[in-house]
Formats: structure tokens, C-alpha cells, sequence
């Protein structure tokens, strides 16, 4: 993992890097320019003493660099100690233990260990949502990783990928986020095995972008990983997103029974938030098996919980709408839907833009199917809500609308209509199962 550079080759290329003269390190150190080069060289009986060398390292401003063999040893299981600090959520025992190990950077021939170092540092800042100074850390080890004369080793290729990963994720850029975190799981080592957090994000990102077959594989790795990690809050937000992989996938069976597993435990804490959440999953589970009463039921009961969070208790209106329109209530959808708009532009300045888009989209693609005897509603599903659906990775919606298009068609007796739904509802259902297959 560490250099094994003759140590006067260490000191050399500290000095070149730092741009002091031998002349300027001589007289820091009151000896002769001709005894450093010696030094440097590696001669015969020029072998610094243990106390030469500290004075050497004060006058290159390296006084903590680990430098021999044994200090970087000591150095290299304090860096994993960290990394176990990050990936078990010890963040501010992380943060109290990375400024001790930024001594690294000033050594330039360590390279595996800084770039784990500044992976480290991206980890715990995009963990923060800190994601622009992340990525200055990450780009940095990329030109490392890029650099022909460099061969990093399979740590540093995993952790490099997992960041590149998180930082997709974390921009919305999905397909980018699976791609790294794919290549990550390629480089496995003896200290690095495949992360549960890692799986898990993996699935959700195949979940985001409308793949939830894949999703699922991903998902159930990850859960079982996690087993014995004392990370419990990680398992519950793993088993959340598999319950809407099981619901898009109509196994509604295993979805209802990791929900109601997670709402007794929002329970036992008095968590409304996420009591209020969980039970809108499982009246989504409820309507998509036909038992639409029910599923109102649980979302009246979610609604209540919900009236001081906006932004879920916006979504939670447009889940009832869906249920409402199936159960061919158009007056009362129609109501639900003015209460939820009036959420959504109350919220505006406080809500992600994307959120507010998706919130917004989803209030119009309610009111366009309640009134398909409008030419100009059909033209809406068709030409905007199906394809703004598919673009997001909401592929099950999008499939939902294709279904009330292709009833409406056939209605109409415009066959031709009716097969052309039916070709896009074909192209949606193959990119769930197939879509960007792993390569």
C-alpha cells in the first residue's frame, strides 16, 4: 500500500515538491549542502539518526509525515479506522480523526494513501451534502487514477468508484450512479468487500430510473449484508425501498409485510412522520391490489399525520387522487386536487426544484385523466405526463396512464389509437425489466 522509496529518495522528493534548495535546507538545518545530497543519495554511512531525521523533517515542514516503515504501517490502520469510522455513520468521530491524518498530503510519492485519504475527506463531506467541495477531492484522485505512471491499487479503485457513485446519486444523475457503483463492486479486496451501503444505493438507483426488477436483486444483497452491522436505521431505509420495488412489481404480499413490519416500528417511537409515510406505501399497496376503500382508509389516516410536513402531504393527495379516479369519484378528486395544488404553491420557495416539478406534473396528469372526453387532456397524458413519467424513472405511472389511454381508445372504437398505446405501454414494461441492463 506504501512506497518503498529509499528514504533519501522521500526526503529528495519532498524538498523538489516543497521548492527548497539544498542550500535553504542546509542552513535550517545547519549542515552542509554536500551531507543532504549525500543523504538524499542514499550513500554509504549517510543513513540520517533518528534525531537528524526529526530536524530534517522540521526544516521541510513535515514535522508528523510518516516517513519509515513503521509509521506508515501505524499511519495506514489509522486511515482503515476512519474508513470504519465513515462506513458505520461515525461521522464527527471521523471528522475529530481526519485532521491528525492530513500530514499525507505533503508526501507526494504516497499516492495510494492520500487518494484514500481524500476519499475519505469526500465521504464525510458528501455525507454533509457538501457535494461541491466533495467533488474537488474526488477530481483530484481522478488525475491520479488517469495518470499512465500511476498503477492504484484495488482500494483505491473502490473507493474512488463508491464517491464517484454517491456524487451521481446525489445529483440525480442515476445511470451514472449505477455504472460507478458497479465498477465498484469489481474491486473487491481483503479490506474492502462489497458495502451494504453500496448495494443499497445501487437498487435504489435502479428503482429511480424505472428499473425495479433490477432494483430488487441489489436490494435483497443489501439486506442481507446488512445483518450483524449496527447500522439498524440503514436496514429500515433499504427494506422501505424494496417494498416500492415489490409494489411496482405487484408482489404485493412481501411490500405489505416489510411495511407493516417498519410501521410498527415508527410506531413504538411515536415517529408521525414516518408513520404518515408508511402508511401512504401501504395504501398505494391497497389500490394497486384493487382494494381501493382500504387504501382510502390509510391514506385519510396518513393525511392527518401529515398536514405540518407539505411536501409528503402534497404526494399523499395525489396517491388518494389515483384512488379516487379508479373508484370514478371525479367531483371529489377534483377537490383533492385543488387542495393540493394550493400545498404545492404554498410550499414553492421551500421545496427542491425537481420536487416541486414532479408535485406539479402530477396534479395536472390527475386533472387531465379525470376529463379524457377532452381532446386536449388525451393530447396531455400522450405528449407530456407519459414521456416527463418515463424520464424520471416513474415508469409505473407512466404505465397507469397508458392503461386509462388504452380503455379510452378502446371506448372510442380508434383501434389504431388503442395499438399505439399499447406499443408504448410495451416499450415501458420492457425498460422495467430490461433497461440498462449491467453491462
Amino acid at each position: 500500500m506504501f512506497s518503498n522509496l529509499p528514504l533519501g529518495e522521500k526526503l529528495k522528493q519532498i524538498r523538489v515538491a516543497k521548492g527548497y534548495s539544498l542550500e535553504n535546507i542546509g542552513r535550517a538545518t545547519n549542515t552542509s549542502e554536500r551531507t543532504i545530497g549525500r543523504i538524499e543519495r542514499g550513500d554509504a554511512n549517510s543513513t540520517p539518526s533518528m534525531e537528524q531525521l526529526a530536524i530534517l523533517k522540521e526544516a521541510l515542514d513535515i514535522p508528523n509525515a510518516p516517513l519509515l516503515d513503521y509509521e506508515l504501517a501505524t499511519y495506514e490502520s489509522r486511515l482503515w479506522y476512519l474508513h470504519e469510522l465513515i462506513t458505520t455513520d461515525r461521522m464527527q468521530d471521523a471528522k475529530n480523526t481526519v485532521a491528525d491524518l492530513s500530514v499525507i498530503i505533503d508526501l507526494p510519492f504516497e499516492r495510494d494513501l492520500i487518494a484514500i485519504f481524500l476519499l475519505s475527506e469526500a465521504r464525510i463531506l458528501i455525507n454533509e451534502q457538501n457535494v461541491q467541495e466533495a467533488i474537488v477531492k474526488i477530481d483530484t484522485v481522478e488525475t491520479y487514477v488517469n495518470d499512465a505512471g500511476y498503477q492504484p491499487s484495488a482500494e483505491v479503485l473502490h473507493l474512488f468508484h463508491s464517491n464517484k457513485s454517491g456524487v451521481y446519486f446525489w445529483q440525480g444523475n442515476y445511470k451514472q450512479a449505477i455504472a460507478h457503483g458497479l465498477k465498484t463492486l469489481g474491486y473487491e479486496s481483503t479490506k474492502l468487500k462489497a458495502s451494504t451501503h453500496m448495494l443499497r444505493n445501487i437498487g435504489g438507483a435502479y428503482l429511480l430510473t424505472g428499473q425495479p426488477f433490477h432494483a430488487v436483486r441489489y436490494l435483497e444483497q443489501s439486506i442481507s449484508a446488512f445483518k450483524g452491522d449496527i447500522t439498524s436505521f440503514h436496514v429500515a431505509i433499504a427494506k422501505g425501498i424494496l417494498a416500492s420495488c415489490y409494489t411496482q412489481i405487484h408482489d404485493f404480499d412481501k411490500a405489505r409485510a416489510l411495511l407493516n413490519e417498519a410501521l410498527l416500528k415508527a410506531r413504538g417511537v411515536n415517529d408521525e412522520m414516518n408513520i404518515g409515510r408508511i402508511l401512504i406505501e401501504l395504501g398505494h399497496v391497497s389500490s394497486e391490489s384493487g382494494d381501493y376503500n382500504h387504501a382510502l382508509t390509510l391514506y385519510d389516516q396518513a393525511l392527518k399525520l401529515l398536514k405540518n410536513h407539505k411536501d409528503m402531504y402534497a404526494q399523499g393527495h395525489i396517491y388518494k387522487g389515483v384512488t379516487l379516479i379508479h373508484l370514478k369519484q371525479f367531483a371529489e378528486c377534483e377537490k383533492l386536487i385543488a387542495e393540493g395544488r394550493a400545498v404545492v404553491n404554498e410550499i414553492k420557495e421551500s421545496t427542491h426544484v425537481f420536487l416541486h416539478e414532479m408535485l406539479t406534473q402530477s396534479f395536472d396528469m390527475l386533472h387531465h385523466r379525470i376529463n379524457l372526453k377532452d381532446s386536449n387532456s388525451v393530447a396531455h397524458l400522450e405528449r407530456v405526463s407519459i414521456p416527463y413519467y418515463r424520464s424520471i424513472g416513474q415508469k409505473y405511472v407512466a404505465l397507469e396512464i397508458c392503461t386509462a389511454l388504452e380503455e379510452h381508445y378502446r371506448k372510442q372504437r380508434s383501434k389504431m389509437k388503442e395499438l399505439t398505446i399499447k406499443g408504448i405501454k410495451c416499450d415501458v414494461l420492457m425498460e422495467m425489466m430490461y433497461g440498462g441492463a449491467e453491462e
